[in-house]
């Protein structure tokens, strides 16, 4: 609970928009989270289109970017320094439309398109149960993190989380998390000055003290409770190449949430690099006070 579900509401209905446009006009490269029924009524357009497996390559700004769900590459003239520069690598089909043709574009499948002479288009968007069904379970669920009393105590539970979270994911041990992790932060070439730094990131991100990042017996059930919800109930039952794209953008979220937009990068760059964890004991007050939970004091 606390954490804002993400811009996918539930409920049945469609959106239907129609589409006035002149020869010339192009529209950003971006992708939508639900199907989308294309019909062109006059006129011609073309279609280039990307798989959901491209999205790396077409170098998307990050969730956490008002322009999220939208690439960052020109598609008529892209910059291809980083974090664009595997652009060119992206494979796509392209198409034409004319009068009476109706083109299906699924969930998270990019595209641009460009009108070729004046036309008027109509756009029905329906609902995919699917993706709202598991996102809105995992977005609605109280993570342990949430439930304790002091902001540090739910940085370091969050740490252990995503740790747990992304090696399930990569299917590996230890360190497995740090690929992910490397990948999340280069979408973010570029934007680094935008977030806040200090002089001690781990110190006040990552670790208690030198014996590093604190947790305990019961926090570790929790968290494991809330890695199999958030994992095997649900993520895991999304197509493959759609959960490569909604997994970072939960962590991106759930890290917004706990720690407020300007520290996220650093959070990243800075306590996913092997800092270990050690149990704290049920005999001490240090574990009384860390583990506390309750309103966030």
């Amino acid at each position: 609970g606390g954490v804002p579900p993400p811009p996918l509401e539930t409920g049945e209905g469609e959106k239907t928009s129609m589409w006035l446009s002149t020869p010339g006009v192009r529209t950003h490269t971006h992708f939508d989270s639900d199907p989308n029924f294309f019909v062109q009524l006059v006129g011609r357009k073309r279609f280039v289109l990307w798989p959901p497996n491209q999205t790396a390559l077409l170098c998307p700004f990050p969730r956490l970017h008002p322009l999220w769900h939208k690439s960052r590459a020109n598609f008529e003239a892209p910059d291809l320094s980083p974090p664009c520069s595997s652009y060119p690598e992206s494979e796509a089909i392209a198409t034409e439309v004319a009068p009476g043709d109706l083109l299906y574009i699924p969930p998270f499948w990019w595209h641009t398109v460009e009108t070729l002479s004046p036309s008027l288009s109509l756009t029905t968007i329906s609902r995919w149960p699917q993706l709202y069904i598991h996102l809105n379970a995992v977005y609605s669920h109280e993570f342990f993190f949430d439930k304790l009393s002091h902001r540090t105590s739910r940085l370091f539970a969050l740490r252990a989380f995503l740790t747990q979270l992304l090696r399930r994911a990569a299917g590996g041990g230890a360190g497995s998390e740090r690929g992910l992790i490397k990948a999340l932060r280069r979408q973010y070439t570029g934007l680094e000055h935008l977030f806040e730094r200090s002089a001690d990131d781990e110190r006040a991100l990552c670790t208690l003290d030198v014996r590093g990042t604190p947790t305990c017996r019961s926090c570790l059930a929790n968290i494991k409770f809330d890695v199999t919800i958030t994992w095997d109930e649900h993520l895991v039952h999304l197509p493959a190449d759609v959960r490569a794209v909604v997994l970072p953008e939960l962590v991106e979220e759930l890290t917004q949430h706990t720690l407020g937009t300007r520290q996220a990068l650093p959070f990243w760059e800075t306590c996913f690099n092997g800092q270990p964890f050690f149990l704290t004991s049920r005999t001490d007050e240090e574990h009384r006070i860390l583990w506390e939970q309750g309103p966030i004091l």
